[in-house]
């Protein structure tokens, strides 16, 4: 098949379950929406990282062995993203997504049924809206961790976003990835 055939039906197949959602009158999963169209949210990588490197990137947080590279980037439009003040990193939480719906790995309880929102996030450190601007295909890159006890499930992480600095808050989630095993030495 045609790559643009194929981005054709996949277009059409969404708003075709958007028309079918409207027209029985359901509401998108709690606390989460795809970007915007000319805004893309993507897991470029995951690996698994080895005991030394895992050691040294969260001496703080066991087991944390996975690191999973995010890509957030825009095309006509640009955006703001909250992140720690002065990290000009976006901030946002680890989500599991199941059959059942989606469960946020963070927050009070660390199994939300819908987002701990913003508030939570930076556990009282100041944050800030950064600009990512248009223009020539702005992006910014990161690497959050993740836990290979975790294998086999569908994870995807989350930022908050606005498109105008005046905005409401919008927390997005990213494509989704299965968690790797643990490599056998």
């Amino acid at each position: 098949m045609k790559p643009f055939t194929k981005a054709c039906r996949t277009i059409s197949l969404s708003a075709f379950c958007l028309s079918l959602t409207a027209a029985l009158g359901l509401q998108p999963l709690t606390g989460q929406e795809q970007p915007p169209v000319g805004i893309a949210f993507q897991v470029v990588s995951v690996r698994v990282l080895g005991d030394k490197e895992a050691s040294t990137r969260a001496p703080d947080f066991l087991s944390s062995n996975v690191a999973v590279r995010l890509r957030i980037s825009c095309m006509d439009r640009g955006f703001y993203f909250y992140a720690l003040k002065g990290a000009a990193i976006p901030v946002g939480y680890a989500v599991k997504l199941t059959d059942q719906g989606s469960v946020w790995l963070g927050g009070r309880s660390g199994a939300e049924k819908s987002s701990p929102g913003l508030q939570q996030l930076t556990f009282g450190m100041p944050g800030s809206w950064d600009l990512l601007p248009a223009g020539a295909r702005p992006t910014i890159e990161w690497e959050e961790l993740d836990l290979t006890s975790f294998a086999g499930e569908k994870h995807a992480r989350t930022i908050f976003f606005k498109l105008r600095e005046s905005d409401k808050p919008v927390e997005v989630v990213s494509d989704s990835y299965v968690v790797p095993a643990a490599s056998v030495k």
